[in-house]
């Protein structure tokens, strides 16, 4: 059973022409319009929307009233190609600056001194180192 609000959704959709309309909804359609007159309406209105828009004559158009204004438009103009040398320079120099800030970042932080005990988890590496120095010392 189609509601009123689905059936104006596939009106708005599909427009009046049942053929273009998904199969399985053409008969709850049909059922509707026959029961509710609300849906009737909506329908008698949609065909007469298709109707008008299938015989409606499109304007003609002065070509060579449009050929005269792109023609001065062009001449005027107002279609301007950006090039190279029109971009504005400060968006060049945000993607470059960030990227030395980023560098200088790295070399302070890759130069700067770390202790010795925190370059390896085990921290028995370290002592031995010291425990052989010392029984050289010894003997």
């Amino acid at each position: 059973m189609m509601k009123i609000s689905d059936f104006q959704k596939y009106i708005d959709l599909h427009g009046a022409d049942l053929s273009r309309w998904p199969r399985h909804q053409i008969r709850p359609a049909l059922d509707l319009i026959q029961r509710d007159p609300a849906a009737g309406k909506i329908f008698a209105a949609a065909e007469k929307l298709d109707q008008m828009l299938r015989h409606y004559p499109p304007a003609p158009v002065n070509m060579k009233a449009l050929t005269h204004r792109i023609i001065q438009q062009a001449k005027r103009g107002g279609v301007r190609a950006k090039t190279a040398a029109a971009i504005n320079p400060a968006y060049l120099y945000i993607p470059g600056g960030s990227l030395l800030v980023v560098a200088i970042l790295g070399f302070m932080i890759g130069f700067h001194p770390a202790p010795k005990e925190t370059l390896l988890i085990d921290s028995m590496f370290y002592t031995q180192d010291q425990v052989i120095n010392d029984s050289e010392e010894a003997s």
